[in-house]
């Protein structure tokens, strides 16, 4: 039971990263030192400042995979879960 909520609190959690762009970029704008440079961040100035256009799409890209990829594995674990607990239930009756 804690293993499912540890589960699903990271992959929120990681997802809602993504959602702090704008907060952390006005904020500090990715510094001092670079310490609150998070993924987004390292893409906007890779793409808009540095003018890596190529290498920013591509971080782009790879994250929304990763995200893909981590949001169907969460799909598919619980998803399994619910169908067994649904099938449990269905054969105490």
């Amino acid at each position: 039971m804690l293993k499912d909520l540890i589960v699903t609190i990271v992959l929120l959690r990681g997802l809602w990263m993504f959602n702090k762009f704008d907060l952390i970029w006005l904020l500090t704008g990715g510094g001092p030192l670079e310490n609150t440079e998070i993924l987004p961040v390292y893409i906007y100035l890779n793409t808009f400042k540095m003018f890596n256009v190529g290498y920013g799409s591509a971080l782009a890209v790879i994250s929304l995979v990763v995200m893909g990829l981590a949001m169907a594995v969460y799909l598919k674990i619980f998803s399994e879960k619910k169908a067994k607990r649904k099938y449990k239930a269905a054969s105490s009756r």
